[in-house]
Protein backbone atom coordinates (compact mmCIF):
# COMPACT_ATOMS: atom_id res chain seq x y z
CA UNK A 1 0.00 0.00 0.00
CA UNK A 2 1.41 3.49 -1.14
CA UNK A 3 1.28 5.89 1.29
CA UNK A 4 -0.03 9.58 0.77
CA UNK A 5 3.12 12.34 1.12
CA UNK A 6 2.35 14.15 4.60
CA UNK A 7 4.10 17.15 5.16
CA UNK A 8 6.19 17.44 8.29
CA UNK A 9 9.41 19.28 9.57
CA UNK A 10 12.14 18.87 7.36
CA UNK A 11 15.34 17.06 8.88
CA UNK A 12 17.57 20.42 7.66
CA UNK A 13 15.02 22.74 9.36
CA UNK A 14 15.27 20.12 12.62
CA UNK A 15 19.25 20.32 12.85
CA UNK A 16 18.99 23.77 12.40
CA UNK A 17 16.83 24.20 15.25
CA UNK A 18 18.80 21.85 17.03
CA UNK A 19 22.42 23.50 16.37
CA UNK A 20 21.29 26.86 17.30
CA UNK A 21 20.50 25.19 21.08
CA UNK A 22 23.39 23.58 21.20
CA UNK A 23 25.54 26.77 19.95
CA UNK A 24 23.98 28.61 22.93
CA UNK A 25 25.28 25.79 24.85
CA UNK A 26 28.86 25.53 23.57
CA UNK A 27 29.56 29.37 23.56
CA UNK A 28 28.13 30.54 26.93
CA UNK A 29 30.28 31.63 28.89
CA UNK A 30 29.94 32.66 32.66
CA UNK A 31 31.58 34.61 34.69
CA UNK A 32 34.74 32.26 36.02
CA UNK A 33 34.66 31.23 39.75
CA UNK A 34 37.24 30.38 41.94
CA UNK A 35 37.93 26.70 42.23
CA UNK A 36 37.47 25.17 45.83
CA UNK A 37 38.21 21.85 46.74
CA UNK A 38 36.40 19.14 45.06
CA UNK A 39 33.05 18.39 46.13
CA UNK A 40 32.16 15.15 47.22
CA UNK A 41 28.54 14.53 47.08
CA UNK A 42 25.96 12.72 49.27
CA UNK A 43 22.19 11.28 49.12
CA UNK A 44 19.98 13.91 47.19
CA UNK A 45 16.82 13.99 49.03
CA UNK A 46 13.76 12.44 48.82
CA UNK A 47 11.09 13.41 46.41
CA UNK A 48 7.51 12.45 47.34
CA UNK A 49 5.67 11.01 44.05
CA UNK A 50 3.71 8.78 43.50
CA UNK A 51 3.84 5.41 41.48
CA UNK A 52 -0.05 3.90 40.50
CA UNK A 53 0.42 -0.39 41.31
CA UNK A 54 -2.49 -1.47 40.23
CA UNK A 55 -3.46 -2.47 36.61
CA UNK A 56 -4.59 0.52 34.31
CA UNK A 57 -7.57 -1.76 32.78
CA UNK A 58 -8.70 -2.37 36.36
CA UNK A 59 -9.00 1.70 37.41
CA UNK A 60 -10.61 4.57 36.34
CA UNK A 61 -8.06 7.15 34.82
CA UNK A 62 -7.31 10.57 37.15
CA UNK A 63 -5.27 13.61 36.24
CA UNK A 64 -1.97 13.58 38.13
CA UNK A 65 -1.90 16.20 40.81
CA UNK A 66 1.59 16.52 42.17
CA UNK A 67 4.01 18.58 40.31
CA UNK A 68 6.96 16.96 38.41
CA UNK A 69 9.93 16.35 40.36
CA UNK A 70 12.04 19.00 41.46
CA UNK A 71 15.42 19.29 40.53
CA UNK A 72 18.31 18.38 43.13
CA UNK A 73 19.70 20.57 45.24
CA UNK A 74 22.66 18.81 45.00
CA UNK A 75 24.90 21.03 42.00
CA UNK A 76 28.23 19.76 40.29
CA UNK A 77 29.50 23.60 39.56
CA UNK A 78 32.93 22.54 40.99
CA UNK A 79 35.59 20.17 39.74
CA UNK A 80 34.90 16.74 41.02
CA UNK A 81 37.56 14.20 43.43
CA UNK A 82 38.63 11.05 41.01
CA UNK A 83 36.62 7.96 41.43
CA UNK A 84 37.74 4.71 44.20
CA UNK A 85 38.25 1.88 41.77
CA UNK A 86 37.83 3.50 38.71
CA UNK A 87 37.31 1.17 35.84
CA UNK A 88 40.24 0.72 33.30
CA UNK A 89 40.00 2.51 29.74
CA UNK A 90 41.78 1.99 27.03
CA UNK A 91 42.75 5.29 24.57
CA UNK A 92 39.45 7.04 22.67
CA UNK A 93 38.67 5.50 19.26
CA UNK A 94 37.00 8.43 17.45
CA UNK A 95 35.42 8.01 13.67
CA UNK A 96 34.21 10.47 11.62
CA UNK A 97 30.65 10.83 10.19
CA UNK A 98 29.15 13.43 7.37
CA UNK A 99 25.92 15.08 7.10
CA UNK A 100 24.05 12.58 9.41
CA UNK A 101 22.15 14.48 11.99
CA UNK A 102 22.35 12.75 15.05
CA UNK A 103 18.89 13.82 16.70
CA UNK A 104 16.31 10.92 16.75
CA UNK A 105 18.37 8.10 17.44
CA UNK A 106 18.38 4.47 18.87
CA UNK A 107 21.31 2.68 19.55
CA UNK A 108 21.79 -1.23 19.07
CA UNK A 109 22.37 -3.69 22.44
CA UNK A 110 26.50 -3.73 21.58
CA UNK A 111 26.82 0.24 21.02
CA UNK A 112 28.14 -0.82 17.21
CA UNK A 113 24.96 0.50 15.24
CA UNK A 114 23.22 4.03 15.61
CA UNK A 115 19.90 3.97 13.46
CA UNK A 116 19.22 7.56 12.74
CA UNK A 117 15.15 8.95 11.84
CA UNK A 118 15.40 11.00 9.38
CA UNK A 119 12.01 12.04 8.16
CA UNK A 120 11.34 9.11 5.69
CA UNK A 121 14.72 7.64 5.38
CA UNK A 122 15.89 5.19 7.90
CA UNK A 123 19.70 5.46 8.21
CA UNK A 124 22.84 3.14 9.81
CA UNK A 125 25.78 4.44 10.75
CA UNK A 126 28.05 2.01 11.98
CA UNK A 127 29.83 3.57 15.38
CA UNK A 128 33.46 1.89 14.27
CA UNK A 129 34.01 3.03 10.81
CA UNK A 130 32.01 6.31 10.79
CA UNK A 131 30.95 7.73 7.11
CA UNK A 132 32.02 9.61 4.63
CA UNK A 133 28.66 10.65 2.49
CA UNK A 134 25.49 12.29 3.84
CA UNK A 135 22.99 9.43 2.28
CA UNK A 136 25.69 6.45 3.56
CA UNK A 137 23.73 3.67 5.10
CA UNK A 138 20.41 5.12 4.42
CA UNK A 139 17.29 3.52 3.39
CA UNK A 140 14.15 5.23 1.97
CA UNK A 141 10.74 4.98 3.66
CA UNK A 142 7.57 5.63 1.76
CA UNK A 143 6.21 8.26 3.92
CA UNK A 144 7.40 9.90 7.64
CA UNK A 145 9.21 7.88 10.16
CA UNK A 146 7.48 8.14 13.75
CA UNK A 147 9.54 10.30 16.20
CA UNK A 148 11.30 8.12 18.41
CA UNK A 149 10.17 4.71 17.58
CA UNK A 150 12.80 3.46 16.46
CA UNK A 151 13.61 -0.39 18.35
CA UNK A 152 16.23 -2.44 18.18
CA UNK A 153 16.30 -6.28 17.74
CA UNK A 154 18.62 -7.88 20.65
CA UNK A 155 20.64 -9.49 18.01
CA UNK A 156 21.26 -6.34 15.57
CA UNK A 157 19.13 -8.02 12.81
CA UNK A 158 16.29 -5.60 12.62
CA UNK A 159 14.90 -2.31 13.13
CA UNK A 160 11.46 -1.63 13.86
CA UNK A 161 10.05 1.33 13.75
CA UNK A 162 6.19 2.77 13.30
CA UNK A 163 4.82 5.06 10.02
CA UNK A 164 3.83 8.58 12.02
CA UNK A 165 0.17 9.83 11.67
CA UNK A 166 0.12 13.41 12.23
CA UNK A 167 -2.92 14.05 9.51
CA UNK A 168 -5.22 11.06 11.51
CA UNK A 169 -4.15 8.57 9.15
CA UNK A 170 -3.67 4.84 10.37
CA UNK A 171 0.03 3.75 11.38
CA UNK A 172 2.03 0.29 10.65
CA UNK A 173 5.00 -1.25 11.88
CA UNK A 174 7.72 -1.59 9.93
CA UNK A 175 10.77 -3.63 9.92
CA UNK A 176 14.14 -3.22 8.49
CA UNK A 177 16.35 -5.90 7.83
CA UNK A 178 20.41 -4.64 8.98
CA UNK A 179 21.78 -7.16 6.34
CA UNK A 180 20.10 -6.57 3.13
CA UNK A 181 18.48 -3.03 4.27
CA UNK A 182 14.87 -4.28 2.25
CA UNK A 183 11.67 -2.97 4.32
CA UNK A 184 8.73 -4.82 5.50
CA UNK A 185 5.43 -3.83 6.66
CA UNK A 186 3.92 -6.41 9.05
CA UNK A 187 0.62 -4.96 10.23
CA UNK A 188 -0.74 -3.57 6.85
CA UNK A 189 -4.22 -3.62 7.45
CA UNK A 190 -5.66 -2.00 3.83
CA UNK A 191 -6.74 1.23 5.14
CA UNK A 192 -5.14 4.57 6.11
CA UNK A 193 -8.67 5.62 7.74
CA UNK A 194 -8.31 5.78 11.95
CA UNK A 195 -12.01 4.96 12.29
CA UNK A 196 -12.07 1.73 10.27
CA UNK A 197 -8.25 0.87 10.41
CA UNK A 198 -6.22 -0.49 13.48
CA UNK A 199 -3.63 1.87 14.75
CA UNK A 200 0.06 0.17 15.37
CA UNK A 201 2.49 2.16 17.39
CA UNK A 202 5.32 1.97 19.80
CA UNK A 203 7.25 -1.19 18.73
CA UNK A 204 10.06 -2.86 20.98
CA UNK A 205 11.51 -6.62 21.28
CA UNK A 206 11.39 -8.87 24.55
CA UNK A 207 14.57 -10.32 25.55
CA UNK A 208 14.08 -13.42 23.35
CA UNK A 209 13.98 -11.37 20.49
CA UNK A 210 10.11 -11.65 20.02
CA UNK A 211 8.55 -8.09 17.98
CA UNK A 212 5.64 -6.76 20.29
CA UNK A 213 4.30 -2.99 19.17
CA UNK A 214 0.86 -1.49 20.67
CA UNK A 215 -2.58 -1.61 18.96
CA UNK A 216 -5.48 0.92 19.04
CA UNK A 217 -9.04 -1.63 17.80
CA UNK A 218 -10.93 0.78 15.66
CA UNK A 219 -13.93 1.57 17.40
CA UNK A 220 -16.11 4.66 15.84
CA UNK A 221 -18.07 5.26 19.00
CA UNK A 222 -14.68 6.30 20.93
CA UNK A 223 -12.39 9.60 19.98
CA UNK A 224 -8.76 8.27 19.31
CA UNK A 225 -7.06 9.48 22.50
CA UNK A 226 -10.02 7.21 24.81
CA UNK A 227 -9.28 4.06 23.08
CA UNK A 228 -7.29 2.01 24.75
CA UNK A 229 -3.97 0.52 23.53
CA UNK A 230 -3.38 -3.59 23.71
CA UNK A 231 -0.08 -5.21 23.89
CA UNK A 232 0.68 -7.30 20.86
CA UNK A 233 3.31 -10.00 20.09
CA UNK A 234 4.53 -10.85 16.51
CA UNK A 235 5.86 -13.87 15.80
CA UNK A 236 4.24 -14.95 12.28
CA UNK A 237 0.85 -13.04 12.97
CA UNK A 238 -0.09 -10.65 15.82
CA UNK A 239 -1.57 -11.74 18.81
CA UNK A 240 -3.08 -9.59 21.35
CA UNK A 241 -1.79 -10.07 24.85
CA UNK A 242 -4.98 -10.24 27.24
CA UNK A 243 -4.73 -7.86 30.53
CA UNK A 244 -2.15 -5.76 29.17
CA UNK A 245 -3.82 -2.26 28.70
CA UNK A 246 -2.35 1.15 28.66
CA UNK A 247 -5.28 3.28 28.98
CA UNK A 248 -3.20 6.58 27.60
CA UNK A 249 -1.60 7.66 23.44
CA UNK A 250 1.97 5.72 23.41
CA UNK A 251 4.03 7.57 21.22
CA UNK A 252 7.23 5.39 22.22
CA UNK A 253 8.93 2.63 23.54
CA UNK A 254 12.03 1.20 25.38
CA UNK A 255 12.72 -2.07 26.55
CA UNK A 256 14.86 -3.10 29.75
CA UNK A 257 17.66 -4.74 28.19
CA UNK A 258 18.19 -7.18 31.23
CA UNK A 259 14.11 -8.56 30.23
CA UNK A 260 12.49 -6.01 32.73
CA UNK A 261 10.06 -4.27 32.07
CA UNK A 262 9.22 -1.93 29.22
CA UNK A 263 8.93 1.76 29.59
CA UNK A 264 6.24 3.71 27.03
CA UNK A 265 5.95 7.32 26.74
CA UNK A 266 2.43 8.42 26.52
CA UNK A 267 0.32 11.03 26.67
CA UNK A 268 -2.50 11.43 29.70
CA UNK A 269 -5.91 12.47 27.95
CA UNK A 270 -5.89 15.40 30.72
CA UNK A 271 -2.45 16.49 30.02
CA UNK A 272 -0.24 17.70 27.55
CA UNK A 273 2.89 16.47 28.59
CA UNK A 274 4.10 13.05 28.62
CA UNK A 275 4.02 10.75 31.43
CA UNK A 276 5.55 6.86 31.71
CA UNK A 277 3.80 4.00 31.46
CA UNK A 278 5.83 0.55 32.86
CA UNK A 279 4.06 -2.84 30.90
CA UNK A 280 5.47 -6.16 32.61
CA UNK A 281 3.76 -8.54 29.72
CA UNK A 282 4.57 -11.48 31.82
CA UNK A 283 2.61 -10.35 34.75
CA UNK A 284 -0.36 -8.65 32.31
CA UNK A 285 0.35 -5.99 34.51
CA UNK A 286 0.34 -2.10 33.13
CA UNK A 287 0.99 0.78 35.62
CA UNK A 288 1.46 4.66 35.24
CA UNK A 289 3.80 6.85 36.58
CA UNK A 290 1.97 10.11 37.16
CA UNK A 291 3.53 13.58 36.76
CA UNK A 292 4.34 16.07 34.12
CA UNK A 293 7.97 14.72 33.88
CA UNK A 294 8.90 16.58 31.11
CA UNK A 295 7.19 19.92 30.39
CA UNK A 296 8.97 21.07 27.22
CA UNK A 297 10.74 19.03 24.97
CA UNK A 298 8.35 16.07 25.11
CA UNK A 299 11.22 13.85 25.23
CA UNK A 300 11.11 12.14 27.91
CA UNK A 301 12.86 8.62 27.92
CA UNK A 302 16.92 8.82 28.38
CA UNK A 303 18.14 5.63 29.33
CA UNK A 304 16.59 2.22 31.02
CA UNK A 305 18.53 -0.61 32.60
CA UNK A 306 17.93 -2.80 35.56
CA UNK A 307 14.47 -1.98 36.35
CA UNK A 308 15.22 1.80 36.43
CA UNK A 309 14.87 4.94 34.21
CA UNK A 310 16.58 8.29 33.25
CA UNK A 311 14.06 10.41 32.38
CA UNK A 312 14.69 14.32 31.24
CA UNK A 313 13.34 17.15 33.32
CA UNK A 314 13.84 20.09 30.81
CA UNK A 315 15.21 20.99 27.33
CA UNK A 316 18.16 18.96 26.97
CA UNK A 317 19.81 21.80 24.99
CA UNK A 318 19.39 24.78 27.76
CA UNK A 319 22.60 26.37 29.19
CA UNK A 320 22.36 24.43 32.52
CA UNK A 321 22.57 21.29 30.47
CA UNK A 322 20.67 18.13 30.65
CA UNK A 323 18.63 17.37 34.03
CA UNK A 324 17.03 14.56 34.46
CA UNK A 325 15.48 12.35 37.14
CA UNK A 326 16.19 8.49 38.39
CA UNK A 327 13.43 6.35 38.70
CA UNK A 328 12.47 3.17 40.15
CA UNK A 329 10.55 1.51 37.82
CA UNK A 330 9.42 -1.61 40.74
CA UNK A 331 8.12 1.43 43.19
CA UNK A 332 10.58 0.66 45.65
CA UNK A 333 12.62 3.73 45.91
CA UNK A 334 11.51 6.96 45.21
CA UNK A 335 12.51 9.10 41.95
CA UNK A 336 15.57 11.21 42.58
CA UNK A 337 16.63 14.06 40.83
CA UNK A 338 20.24 13.95 39.40
CA UNK A 339 23.07 16.53 40.26
CA UNK A 340 23.44 19.00 37.86
CA UNK A 341 24.68 22.48 37.53
CA UNK A 342 23.28 25.48 38.33
CA UNK A 343 22.82 28.34 35.25
CA UNK A 344 25.48 30.72 36.91
CA UNK A 345 28.00 28.02 36.41
CA UNK A 346 30.83 27.71 33.83
CA UNK A 347 29.97 24.24 33.69
CA UNK A 348 26.92 22.11 32.38
CA UNK A 349 26.10 18.04 32.29
CA UNK A 350 26.93 17.27 28.68
CA UNK A 351 25.09 13.63 28.61
CA UNK A 352 23.66 11.02 31.37
CA UNK A 353 23.36 7.53 30.66
CA UNK A 354 22.72 4.15 32.78
CA UNK A 355 25.44 1.35 32.96
CA UNK A 356 24.05 -2.22 31.31
CA UNK A 357 23.09 -3.34 34.66
CA UNK A 358 21.33 -0.42 36.31
CA UNK A 359 23.61 0.34 39.00
CA UNK A 360 25.53 3.36 38.19
CA UNK A 361 25.08 6.36 36.48
CA UNK A 362 27.78 8.19 33.84
CA UNK A 363 28.07 11.80 33.82
CA UNK A 364 29.83 13.78 31.07
CA UNK A 365 30.69 17.26 32.50
CA UNK A 366 31.42 19.78 29.86
CA UNK A 367 33.74 22.50 31.11
CA UNK A 368 32.53 25.91 29.04
CA UNK A 369 35.44 27.31 29.69
CA UNK A 370 38.81 25.25 29.85
CA UNK A 371 38.42 22.76 26.62
CA UNK A 372 40.59 20.07 28.21
CA UNK A 373 38.66 20.71 31.68
CA UNK A 374 36.32 17.86 29.82
CA UNK A 375 35.04 15.26 32.73
CA UNK A 376 33.67 11.44 32.75
CA UNK A 377 31.86 10.57 35.78
CA UNK A 378 30.17 7.82 37.51
CA UNK A 379 28.31 8.08 40.43
CA UNK A 380 26.61 4.67 42.26
CA UNK A 381 23.18 3.96 42.98
CA UNK A 382 22.78 2.77 46.52
CA UNK A 383 20.77 -0.33 47.85
CA UNK A 384 18.11 2.43 49.18
CA UNK A 385 17.76 3.78 45.32
CA UNK A 386 19.54 7.12 45.80
CA UNK A 387 22.17 8.11 44.05
CA UNK A 388 26.16 7.60 45.75
CA UNK A 389 28.99 10.39 44.88
CA UNK A 390 30.45 10.95 41.66
CA UNK A 391 33.84 10.57 41.27
CA UNK A 392 35.65 11.28 38.08
CA UNK A 393 37.47 8.50 36.05
CA UNK A 394 38.91 10.24 33.18
CA UNK A 395 39.44 13.92 32.09
CA UNK A 396 39.79 16.31 29.10
CA UNK A 397 41.72 14.70 26.31
CA UNK A 398 41.97 11.05 28.14
CA UNK A 399 38.39 10.38 27.36
CA UNK A 400 37.54 13.52 24.46
CA UNK A 401 40.69 14.28 22.13
CA UNK A 402 39.59 17.55 21.15
CA UNK A 403 43.35 19.12 20.84
CA UNK A 404 42.37 21.90 22.71
CA UNK A 405 39.66 23.47 20.58
CA UNK A 406 37.02 25.23 22.79
CA UNK A 407 34.08 24.41 20.35
CA UNK A 408 34.08 20.56 19.91
CA UNK A 409 33.17 19.44 23.23
CA UNK A 410 31.78 16.05 24.40
CA UNK A 411 27.75 15.18 24.81
CA UNK A 412 25.60 12.41 25.05
CA UNK A 413 23.72 11.32 21.42
CA UNK A 414 20.49 11.94 19.83
CA UNK A 415 18.42 15.50 21.00
CA UNK A 416 18.15 13.55 24.57
CA UNK A 417 21.90 13.52 25.41
CA UNK A 418 22.19 10.04 25.88
CA UNK A 419 26.18 8.35 26.76
CA UNK A 420 25.46 5.03 25.68
CA UNK A 421 26.85 2.56 28.16
CA UNK A 422 27.20 -1.03 26.86
CA UNK A 423 29.17 -3.88 28.65
CA UNK A 424 32.67 -3.07 27.29
CA UNK A 425 32.43 0.61 26.30
CA UNK A 426 30.88 3.44 26.59
CA UNK A 427 29.82 5.66 23.33
CA UNK A 428 29.24 9.54 22.92
CA UNK A 429 29.48 12.53 20.65
CA UNK A 430 32.16 14.92 20.25
CA UNK A 431 31.21 17.93 18.66
CA UNK A 432 29.00 17.66 15.55
CA UNK A 433 30.92 14.94 13.60
CA UNK A 434 32.55 12.60 15.58
CA UNK A 435 31.47 9.45 17.78
CA UNK A 436 34.29 8.53 20.65
CA UNK A 437 34.13 4.64 22.13
CA UNK A 438 36.09 4.63 25.20
CA UNK A 439 37.02 0.59 26.21
CA UNK A 440 36.26 -0.66 29.38
CA UNK A 441 38.18 -3.09 30.91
Amino acid sequence: MRRRPLPFLSGAVFLALVSTACSAFDQATPPTTTTPDPVVLGTLPPVVHTVTTEPLASRATQPPTEPPIEPGSVTIDEPIAAAVDAPQMTAPSVVEFAGLPLSDIAVSPSGRWIAINRDTQICLLDTTVGSTRSDEGCVEFDGPIGPRSLAWSPDESTVAFHHDWPLLVDSDIVVLDVATRSLEVLTDDGTDDLETGELDVAPFYSDDGTLHFLRAAPDPSLNLPERPFNVVEFRNAPVVLDGVVVEHLPRSARQDPGGGPVVIEVTQRSERFPSIAVIDADARTSTLIDGGIDRINGRPILDVAGKRALIAQGPVAALSGVRAALIDLTGAASPQALPATSSESDRAVGGVGLSPDGTAIVFIIVDLNDPLGHELAVAPILDDGSIGPLGVIATGEEFAPNNGDKTIVPGGLGIQREVVWVRNAIIFGLGPKQIVTVGLN
